[in-house]
């Protein structure tokens, strides 16, 4: 053993200076692992514990946002259906309301035209009336013009009466 320590003296190697690093190396080791590795090893496993924890929310929200999709192509579709029976329903209902001011525009016509035939017939029976007190009065003033004297008005009665009878 003498000449190894011999050889590993020539080339530099002193046995009580590795002794002495392999004392410091073991302290600082014993004390890395009491200390540090023992915090590193609770922070790293908080860590791992957060990432599972992060992955499986991800899982769960890629879940629902499935969820969620599926749900929205449902709600889509009623609700096309619904638009499509309330455009349809619109269109019938839009009918009967033509259908229905048709008709009353037909009455109101007809009530129009009646109302403008019984005021046609009003308007005739007054000019009727107008004439024939006109003509009256023409026929007098006529009279009065041939026969030159004034006419009083029970010679008018009786004249007007033999005339309309004529």
């Amino acid at each position: 053993m003498e000449i190894l320590l011999e050889a590993l003296g020539n080339i530099g190697f002193d046995w009580r200076m590795a002794l002495a690093n392999l004392v410091n190396f073991l302290i600082i080791f014993f004390l890395l692992k009491k200390f540090v590795w023992q915090s590193l090893r609770t922070t790293l496993d908080e860590r791992k514990t957060k990432i599972e924890k992060g992955i499986q929310d991800a899982e769960d929200a890629q879940m629902m946002h499935q969820n969620a999709e599926k749900e929205y192509h449902n709600t889509l579709k009623e609700a096309a259906k619904e638009a499509f029976s309330i455009v349809g329903g619109a269109h019938t209902e839009g009918k009967e309301i033509v259908a229905s001011a048709r008709e009353k525009a037909f009455q109101e016509e007809i009530s129009i035209r009646e109302e403008g035939k019984a005021l046609l017939a009003k308007e005739h029976e007054d000019m009727k009336k107008a004439f024939q007190e006109e003509a009256i009065e023409l026929v007098m003033s006529g009279v009065e013009k041939v026969v030159k004297e004034k006419m009083t008005k029970e010679k008018d009665e009786a004249f007007i009466r033999s005339a309309l009878k004529q």
